[in-house]
């Protein structure tokens, strides 16, 4: 029984690396590349380009039971190259993928009003390539 036991836990383990290991060039040949603004097909079966020197429209959304007012707010951003993002996987050039925790870092920072009290409460997404 403990000898079934290692060998379900091994298949499992190779199973799972498998999910880990970056998709080829012939793979992604068959896969649709949607540019970041047209309609996105069902499944996750597909390429999200965000292009290059082109604006990107961002929303930002303050919301819940806690506020008597919400807020939306658009910001527009421009990257230096096309990124590329494929289910947990990033390219800069549509054919070397790589998981995007290690190509892409990115934080988040809420900040309440500043010690005076009267600054704006900020809300603080910065990405750096690695």
């Amino acid at each position: 029984m403990r000898r079934l036991s290692l060998t379900v836990a091994a298949m499992c383990l190779a199973v799972s690396a498998c999910g880990t290991l970056p998709p080829t060039e012939a793979d992604m040949a068959k896969v649709p590349v949607i540019t970041f603004g047209q309609p996105i097909p069902k499944g996750d079966n597909f390429v999200l380009h965000f292009p290059a020197d082109t604006a990107l429209r961002v929303c930002t959304v303050v919301e819940g039971n806690l506020f008597t007012h919400t807020a939306t707010s658009t910001a527009t951003v421009v990257l230096k190259h096309d990124i590329y993002a494929y289910r947990h996987f990033v390219s800069f050039d549509n054919k070397h993928w790589v998981l995007g925790h290690k190509l892409l870092d990115s934080s988040l920072t809420v900040a309440i009003p500043g010690e005076d009290g009267k600054d704006a409460g900020v809300l603080h997404l910065q990405l750096n390539e690695k």
